[in-house]
């Protein structure tokens, strides 16, 4: 089962106890999953949990006793729902001309959560948050969207505008702006769900992060002390090793046993032991040397080079 899925399913299951509170729910999620027809309603959501409690909050706040005396024929294009005539004008008069909800059905704390609660979960898709963090509400008019807006806004759930398939959204990509939106819902479970993937990602990107760090400490490593010993081959071929002082010629005798080794695990094998930046000054007294021993080396090359050219 999908996030998304899951998040339906906690938010199907939520009842709340008013009728004002359902009459709130049912007529966000009217907005968004369904359209009026001549003598009834068409459901036009795929979700099974978007449907059941769409029926269930249309017996309760619609009055009307048992759905199943109207028949719930299936389409093509959704489940269509017969409604009596006078049911039917009821529901048309929770919503203005630009498709919003009447004042009166959010015009308290409770009735706002309900509508949200009925907007996410009509309409709200979420990424697994395993993977990435990602939700957004589709709407069908830009008005609808600014009624959302507005009421996300009083209780600082941040989400930021954007367009689905051309219609008018509002999405996040914030671990925080979700699991605020999922809590307003009184989505508890799928809040809990979201804070142990968070927890879970972040605990391993720490241990990548570590074994990033700790692989590229290896591998400069391992590039320094191949340069080091190339350094250190080139005095002693040359016999410049020979001419340095005891401590260099005793650093560069350690470096060559021990060419894996870090530079505080070299100062503890010189006698008598030297810290890390003791070690890294000889290291580079001796590169220093191999420097002037190439250049040296190359002068006499140039030199003799310009003697040949004069006795030609």
């Amino acid at each position: 089962m999908s996030f998304t899925e899951e998040v339906r399913a906690e938010l199907g299951k939520t009842m709340a106890p008013s009728t004002l509170e359902q009459e709130s729910e049912l007529g966000a999620l009217l907005c968004c999953t369904a359209r009026f027809e001549n003598d009834g309603l068409l459901v036009t959501s795929d979700s099974p949990a978007v449907r059941t409690k769409c029926f269930t909050l249309l017996e309760k706040a619609s009055k009307i006793s048992n759905m199943r005396d109207f028949g719930l024929p299936e389409g093509e294009d959704g489940v269509f729902v017969r409604l009596p005539g006078r049911d039917l004008l009821r529901l048309r008069g929770w919503f203005r001309k630009d498709g919003t909800l009447v004042p009166s059905l959010v015009g308290s704390g409770k009735q706002e959560k309900a509508y949200v609660r009925g907007m996410v979960l009509g309409t709200g898709t979420f990424a697994d948050p395993a993977k990435e963090y990602f939700t957004e509400l589709t709407f069908r008019s830009i008005p609808q969207r600014s009624q959302m807006e507005e009421i996300l806004s009083r209780y600082s759930v941040d989400l930021r505008e954007g367009t689905h398939h051309r219609l008018p959204s509002l999405y996040a990509r914030d671990a925080q702006a979700i699991a605020d939106l999922l809590a307003l819902c009184g989505a508890g479970e799928s809040v809990l769900a979201l804070e142990n993937a968070r927890v879970l990602r972040q605990f391993r990107g720490n241990i990548n992060r570590q074994v990033n760090c700790e692989t590229a400490n290896i591998a400069k490593t391992v590039s320094a002390s191949r340069k080091q010993i190339e350094d250190i081959d080139y005095l002693a071929d040359h016999g410049v090793l020979e001419t340095l002082p005891e401590p260099l010629q005793e650093m560069a005798r350690v470096r060559r046993d021990h060419p894996d080794a870090s530079l505080p695990e070299l100062g503890s094998l010189l006698d008598p032991p030297v810290g890390k930046s003791g070690v890294n000054h000889r290291l580079r007294r001796l590169s220093e040397a191999a420097d002037r021993a190439r250049n040296q080396g190359r002068n006499e090359e140039t030199t003799v080079d310009a003697g040949n050219m004069e006795e030609q």
